[in-house]
C-alpha cells in the first residue's frame, strides 16, 4: 500500500486536478486511519491514525469525516488541546452537530475545562433535550468530576456536580449513595443519613446503605 500511495501521490503532483486521483488517495488514507483508530491503541497506530487523516486534510481541507476523526485521534494521543481547536474550527462550519459539540464537551472535559465542557453539552441539550448520547455524556463526566474532587477533599465542589447529576437522572439510588457518602466525608452526618435512607427507598436490600445506616446511628 506504502508503495501505491507513493505512486499515486506522484500522479497527483502532476495532474493535482485529477479527481478520480484525488479520491483514490483520500479513500486509501481514510482506511488506513479508520483501521489505526480501531486497532488495539498504541503509540504507533495513534500516530498512524492522525498521519493518515492529515494527509486526507491536505487534498481536501472540508473533508468532515477527515476532521472529526483526527480529532478523536488527537484526542487518543491524549492532545487534548489539539483536539479542542480541530472541533472548534469543525463547530463553526457545522454548529447545529451534536456529536460534534459532545465529543469537543469530552475534549474541554479531558483538558481540565470543567466549565467550558459542561457549558458545551448544556448548549447541545437545549438544542436537542432528548439526545442519550450528550445526555449520557453529562452524566459520566458530572460523576467522573464529582468523584475526583471528592477524592481530593473538595466535597462542597463535589455535591455541586453530584446535585447536578441528580436533575439528570432523579432516579438512581447510586447518585444518593454518592451524595450520602459525600455528606459524611464532610461531617454531615444527619444530612448523610438522609440520603442513605433515600437509597434504600430506591433499592430496599442495599446492604452498603443499612451498614452506613446502622453505623451513623450508633455513633450518633
Amino acid at each position: 500500500w506504502n508503495e501505491t500511495l507513493r505512486r499515486w501521490k506522484a500522479d497527483l503532483d502532476r495532474d493535482p486536478a485529477n479527481e478520480y486521483l484525488k479520491s483514490l488517495v483520500i479513500e486509501t488514507h481514510k482506511h488506513h486511519g479508520g483501521k489505526a483508530l480501531e486497532a488495539v491503541p498504541t503509540p504507533e497506530s495513534k500516530q498512524e491514525a492522525v498521519e493518515s487523516y492529515r494527509e486526507v486534510l491536505k487534498i481536501n481541507p472540508g473533508d468532515f469525516e477527515a476532521q472529526f476523526n483526527l480529532a478523536i485521534s488527537l484526542m487518543e494521543q491524549m492532545k487534548f488541546n489539539e483536539a479542542i481547536d480541530e472541533l472548534k474550527r469543525l463547530q463553526a462550519q457545522h454548529p447545529k452537530n451534536l456529536d460534534v459539540m459532545n465529543q469537543l464537551g469530552w475534549a474541554y472535559l479531558n483538558a481540565g475545562q470543567f466549565e467550558m465542557a459542561f457549558s458545551t453539552w448544556r448548549r447541545a441539550m437545549i438544542m436537542d433535550p432528548k439526545n442519550g448520547t450528550v445526555k449520557e455524556s453529562m452524566a459520566r463526566a458530572r460523576l467522573q468530576v464529582g468523584k475526583k474532587l471528592r477524592e481530593g477533599g473538595h466535597y462542597t465542589q463535589a455535591l455541586v456536580h453530584f446535585k447536578e447529576l441528580q436533575k439528570l437522572l432523579p432516579s438512581q439510588w447510586e447518585i444518593h449513595f454518592q451524595i450520602a457518602d459525600t455528606l459524611l466525608r464532610k461531617g454531615d452526618r444527619r444530612s448523610a443519613l438522609t440520603e442513605f435512607q433515600k437509597v434504600l427507598e430506591l433499592d430496599p436490600k442495599n446492604k452498603e446503605a443499612k451498614r452506613m445506616i446502622s453505623d451513623i446511628r450508633m455513633r450518633a
